[in-house]
């Protein structure tokens, strides 16, 4: 028994060696038969048209062998889902001043201006421009450095606002947040008196956008938001008056309460809405304004913008 299975064992090579020879010998044979056939060029010709993809057909290619569509001209630097937006608003209102331990706290009529825009939904500017009236503490007096004067003012101030958006919740329901850095300059110039006061600032700022959809889509339709926002910083103050001059620095904190409603059209769209933003400056001194004093600037609107999509 055990000498069988040795010798089946053995023979198995034998056999597949000799299937292999064989199957060799055959394709050989087939090439030796093609080599010494008559030669055929409108038959060979033939075949080849036959074999030919039909008009207009692609060969497959493979993954690294496709090449991306041509477009002319310069490459767009956004697209359909990350477009530019442009918004312009004016608004008038009242500008409120309030110098700590002073007669000087009033308001006077403001108008607003404010540009702004988004480009590719990652970066974005925010420009604001206001002025107000030049009744601002009308029949009341200042020093001017020398003599009391009127203390009739206008103030005035612009900002500066670069920042990304971030969007965590988009849908029916959207929450924007803005994080970035601001800088801010704001005077106010008592005219008759020749007395002006500076306070300029820097710092971060982050701004929250809840915003609600109301009717319709997102390219048509009507919408609720609101927007709160605040800041801190430091603030550099400075005075100008008859003889002389003095500065300080201080802390300024800011915040932003705004809601209206937006209507948009395709590419266009309008809002309509009201805007209340409060500064405040530390504790600085000044040789008229007189030791450890706070001021606070309040800005109140009624707004009126209009933006495009492109």
């Amino acid at each position: 028994m055990r000498r069988t299975l040795l010798l089946s064992l053995l023979l198995l090579p034998a056999c597949a060696t000799t299937s292999a020879d064989a199957e060799w010998a055959a394709i050989q044979r087939a090439r030796l038969e093609r080599l010494h056939a008559a030669r055929d060029p409108a038959a060979a010709l033939l075949r080849v048209r036959e074999q030919a993809p039909a008009a207009g057909a692609q060969s497959p290619q493979h993954i690294d062998q496709r090449e991306p569509g041509r477009v002319d001209g310069p490459r767009p630097f956004r697209s359909a889902l990350n477009p530019l937006r442009a918004d312009l608003r004016v608004g008038a209102g009242n500008v409120g001043v309030r110098m700590q331990g002073t007669q000087l706290d009033d308001r006077a009529d403001a108008w607003f201006g404010k540009a702004s825009v988004d480009v590719a939904s990652g970066s974005a500017i925010e420009l604001d421009l206001w002025s107000s009236d030049g009744d601002l503490f009308a029949g009341r007096f200042v020093n001017d450095g020398v003599e009391p004067r009127p203390a009739a003012a206008r103030v005035a101030g612009v900002g500066l606002f670069p920042h990304v958006v971030l969007q965590p919740i988009d849908g029916v329901f959207r929450l924007p947040v803005r994080l970035g850095a601001f800088g801010d300059w704001q005077q106010v110039d008592h005219q008759l008196a020749r007395l002006e006061r500076d306070y300029l600032s820097f710092g971060p700022r982050v701004v929250l956008e809840p915003t609600l959809r109301l009717l319709g889509d997102r390219r048509d339709g009507l919408e609720l938001f609101t927007r709160f926002g605040g800041d801190v910083g430091v603030a550099w103050f400075e005075e100008s008056f008859r003889g002389g001059e003095s500065n300080d620095s201080t802390v300024r904190l800011g915040g932003e309460l705004t809601g209206g409603l937006r209507l948009q059209l395709g590419a266009l769209r309008g809002e309509a809405g009201y805007s209340l933003q409060h500064a405040l400056y530390g504790d600085h001194d000044g040789e008229l304004f007189g030791p450890e004093r706070e001021t606070g600037v309040q800005r109140q609107q009624v707004f009126f913008g209009f933006g495009i999509t492109y």
